[in-house]
């Protein structure tokens, strides 16, 4: 819940509307909509002004990992940390029924230790977005004033463009598509040329990884995602007692190691979804799944049975090897040293998320090229133009040597 200080409106971020509300309790104090409760994205990054409320299930969940993710995101971002707010499960069910706020509510363990909390997914990315986000607007102006500039120098000193702008455009084009060697008619045009067709593979070849890296594990922040994109992507999952044998027969399934890694272990959808598709190949064709995203983001799934180890042992094998979770990683790390088994020593994996930092020696190979062929088309520009004056000069210095005989 964020609350704002400075006006007398609540802001709720489990509700799709802002909400005002009398003094009356949380759950009797819920009145028509007027608006969004959500700021813009930017202005999430400096919460100076608001107050951060939480609320949870007393005996059921881990109040210190709740209150260190809460203090972090008050710390990080300049907000104030109100004290938690316990409430019974009905009570919880009861203001989500009211409210319409979409929860994800499982119960994997006893019922003593099951919790309530979020699962996001990332949501599908725009084409456009796809299109033109692996590369940021820099280097969009840099590959249209690179390709004006050859345009340019096709024109003015190219003999296939003959002089005419739109020819050397159309020349340009066929050099992304064939050989420079076919329509170039000089050994300027084939070099500058063969250069803009050595940028075109590393720009295509280095874009194509991107948008994979985009659509596989596109770039996710928890803490900023919607309520309207929670309520997508999360489901309503119970597990009673007569589901799979009971709770008894689904902790006594899973005791190894080896069981968590093939991923039988897990009862979400998206898991489910996986295995159904796996049993059933002809569905995949309706449902849009990617290998690398079977999973959804265990934000705080610690909290489902805290004194189950392998279950904790899935989560760091799962955190480390796709996410970049530091926050997650360090909270996992408080929390087993705050209970005296010493110090853990935790070694998150690379990220999977490509970046384009990753391409720069790719780029500064490109710019190596393009100034090597700018630099021989100077050099060539020189020596025909001093071939020419030399000329000039012979032909100028023989007339008046001639006419000083005379």
């Amino acid at each position: 819940m964020l609350r704002s200080m400075q006006h007398e409106t609540t802001h709720q971020t489990y509700l799709q509307q802002r909400l005002t509300r009398e003094d009356k309790g949380p759950c009797q104090a819920l009145v028509v909509p007027n608006g969004t409760i959500y700021p813009a994205i930017n202005e999430l990054t400096d919460l100076q002004g608001y107050e951060l409320h939480t609320a949870f299930v007393p005996d059921e969940s881990d109040r210190s990992v709740i209150g260190s993710v809460m203090q972090t995101l008050a710390d990080d971002r300049n907000g104030s940390l109100v004290k938690p707010m316990g409430l019974q499960a009905a009570s919880l069910m009861e203001l989500s029924r009211r409210a319409q706020w979409q929860f994800s509510l499982v119960t994997v363990g006893p019922l003593a230790y099951a919790t309530c909390f979020f699962v996001p997914r990332a949501v599908r990315v725009p084409i456009g977005y796809i299109l033109v986000g692996p590369f940021d607007t820099g280097i969009w102006i840099g590959v249209l004033v690179t390709a004006s500039l050859v345009v340019l120098l096709l024109k003015r000193f190219g003999q296939a463009s003959r002089g005419s702008l739109v020819s050397a455009i159309v020349t340009l084009l066929q050099s992304v598509l064939t050989s420079p060697n076919r329509i170039s008619r000089s050994a300027f045009e084939r070099r500058i040329l063969t250069a803009c067709s050595l940028g075109c593979v590393v720009l295509v070849s280095s874009y194509q990884s991107m948008i994979f890296s985009l659509i596989s594990n596109p770039a996710y922040y928890p803490e900023l995602d919607t309520e309207q994109q929670i309520n997508r992507s999360c489901s309503l999952l119970v597990l009673v007692m007569d589901e799979l044998g009971g709770i008894d027969t689904f902790r006594d399934s899973f005791f190894d190691t080896a069981s968590f890694r093939t991923g039988e272990s897990c009862v979400c959808t998206t898991c489910r979804l996986e295995r159904v598709l796996r049993r059933k190949p002809q569905l995949a064709k309706v449902y849009r799944a990617s290998r690398h995203r079977t999973h959804p983001f265990p934000m705080l799934i610690s909290l489902v049975d805290r004194h189950y180890p392998p279950l904790n042992e899935l989560v760091e094998r799962y955190v480390s090897g796709f996410f970049e979770a530091g926050l997650t990683v360090k909270l996992m790390m408080d929390r087993r040293m705050a209970r005296g088994e010493g110090r853990v020593h935790f070694r998150a994996g690379p990220s999977q998320q490509l970046r384009v930092s990753d391409l720069h020696i790719v780029w500064l190979v490109l710019k190596i090229g393009l100034a090597s062929a700018f630099c021989c088309f100077l050099a060539e520009l020189a020596s025909k133009h001093w071939k020419t004056a030399s000329y000039w000069i012979n032909s100028t210095v023989g007339k008046f040597g001639k006419m000083g005989r005379h």
